[in-house]
């Protein structure tokens, strides 16, 4: 499956199911409710290409969800990304208020205003 991120010219695509997420950052805690790191949420638009290499296609954009983190793991700092492509497992996992990293159950508290501001910045660089 080949995917791409932008289409000229493509209609605006935007899943209501996203919005509580859309552009998000948190911090990220273990399970004794001490920082354990922090989690970044980005939703952009997917295509997929259709048909033979010589008569491609795309197909309609899907909003897809994807993520950054930083986590203390073992008195390191592990960075990873990822995202879900289903969009129903990754508002099921958000809402539950916990955020699997590698098998690691961490719980999301979600900022805003001046401290995601600040966060995005200077953990993410956006």
């Amino acid at each position: 499956m080949r995917l791409r991120t932008h289409i000229a010219n493509s209609p605006e695509v935007s899943d209501h199911r996203l919005a509580p997420y859309r552009e998000r950052v948190a911090r990220l805690l273990d399970s004794d409710g001490h920082p354990a790191g922090y989690l970044m949420l980005v939703a952009d638009v997917w295509y997929e290409a259709l048909g033979p290499w010589w008569r491609r296609r795309w197909s309609a954009g899907q909003e897809r969800l994807n993520w950054w983190a930083e986590v203390l793991t073992d008195g390191e700092w592990t960075w990873s990304d990822g995202g879900w492509l289903d969009i129903e497992e990754a508002v099921a996992e958000l809402s539950s208020g916990t955020f699997d990293f590698y098998g690691r159950e961490l719980t999301i508290a979600w900022l805003d205003g001046e401290e995601a501001a600040e966060v995005r910045n200077r953990i993410f660089g956006r």
